[in-house]
């Protein structure tokens, strides 16, 4: 996300957002100086100062998280430029009272981070997939797939419904589309038969030798794509 402007920015990281929730993805930001507007859009923050990880874990808890180690919180200011000033001494700010006992290194960050509650309980969702739990749920998942897939179909099939169904369902849908705008449907039904007289009567008086061949071809062929 550079070079656009911040509404601009705001309404993509909006529209990523929307999509991740729809279709139940997971999407990936590159953010610098990101307003709070789209900071407050994530669910997780990755913090990362030459090249190790200082921070990964809820949006909600990142900024206490640097405010506990000594780094101050301006306010009104915007979070994630807290979260990457961290990362530049000169930009960060210290409270008072952390001057002699804030981590002044990645390092000393680091390991700030790996001892805190953040890091363990991120650490027990990646280590989530190999669980007997994870296990036992993708087994049950699996099970209802197949209680859930048409009987007409293999058991080794990708689709839960047959193809017939699928068209059955795509069939209705566009019938109900069409007639809820039954305005339009009258009018290119009406375009259609002006159109059809229009075309008939190019093969009046077409010469039947070589001559007409061009205009017979080309009426036939306006007439076959015409509806595409």
């Amino acid at each position: 996300m550079a070079g656009l402007d911040a509404s601009t920015a705001l309404a993509w990281a909006q529209a990523v957002r929307t999509i991740t929730d729809v279709l139940g993805l997971s999407s990936i930001l590159t953010l610098y100086q990101a307003g709070n507007g789209i900071y407050d859009l994530v669910d997780d923050v990755l913090v990362l100062d030459h090249g190790m990880t200082i921070y990964y874990g809820p949006r909600q808890t990142a900024k206490s998280f640097f405010e506990s180690l000594g780094f101050e919180y301006t306010a009104g200011a915007n979070v994630a430029d807290m979260l990457t000033g961290v990362t530049v001494p000169t930009e960060r700010k210290i409270a008072p009272g952390f001057e002699n006992s804030f981590p002044r290194t990645a390092k000393e960050i680091r390991a700030a981070y790996l001892d805190s509650d953040i890091y363990h309980r991120m650490k027990s969702l990646q280590d989530y997939p190999s669980t007997e739990e994870a296990k036992k749920n993708t087994a049950d998942f699996v099970e209802f797939v197949k209680l859930d897939r048409h009987r007409s179909l293999p058991a080794h099939s990708p689709l839960m419904v047959s193809i017939w169904q699928q068209i059955a369902v795509l069939v209705k849908r566009q019938m109900r589309q069409i007639w809820g705008d039954r305005i339009l449907l009258y009018v290119r039904q009406g375009n259609t038969i002006v159109q059809a007289l229009i075309m008939g009567s190019l093969f009046y008086q077409i010469p039947d030798h070589s001559q007409g061949l061009f205009l017979i071809g080309g009426t036939a062929f306006f007439s076959t794509v015409y509806h595409t």
